[in-house]
C-alpha cells in the first residue's frame, strides 16, 4: 500500500510540473508574439504609436511634448543613460514647434536605443 501512495503522489507531482512547464511555455510564448507585422505591438511600441506617432502626425504639438515628458520620467533602466536627456529634448524641441528638432530627437533616441531595447526590454511595461 506504501509503494502505491509514492507512486499516486509522484505521479501528480510530475503532473503539476507538466501543467506549470507547458503553461510557462505558453506565457512565454504569447508575450513573445509582438511588434512583428501581423502580430500586435508590443507595448513601448503602441505606447509610441499611441503618444507620440498620432501627435507627430497631426502637428499636436503640446500632445508631442506631453508624450516626451511621460517617457522622459520613465527610463527603462540605469544602461539607457541618455533615454531621459533625447526625450526632454523632444519635449522642448515640440513646445518650440520645431518639426525637425522634433525628429531628429527621436531619431537620435532610436539609433541610440531601439536595438538594445528591442532585445532585452521588448515586452516591458510601457510607461504609465
Amino acid at each position: 500500500m506504501m509503494l502505491g501512495v509514492r507512486a499516486a503522489a509522484a505521479s501528480v507531482a510530475l503532473g503539476v510540473a507538466l501543467f506549470v512547464g507547458a503553461s510557462s511555455v505558453a506565457l512565454a510564448e504569447s508575450t513573445a508574439a509582438c511588434g512583428e507585422p501581423g502580430q500586435p505591438p508590443c507595448p513601448l511600441q503602441g505606447w509610441m504609436r499611441s503618444n507620440l506617432g498620432a501627435q507627430l502626425a497631426r502637428r499636436d504639438f503640446d500632445g508631442l511634448a506631453a508624450g516626451f515628458e511621460r517617457l522622459a520620467a520613465a527610463p527603462p533602466g540605469d544602461e539607457y543613460a541618455s533615454w531621459s536627456e533625447l526625450a526632454r529634448q523632444g519635449a522642448e524641441a515640440a513646445r518650440s514647434k520645431e518639426l525637425a528638432r522634433v525628429r531628429s530627437a527621436c531619431r537620435a533616441c532610436h539609433e541610440e536605443h531601439r536595438a538594445k531595447y528591442r532585445k532585452d526590454k521588448r515586452r516591458a511595461p510601457a510607461p504609465p
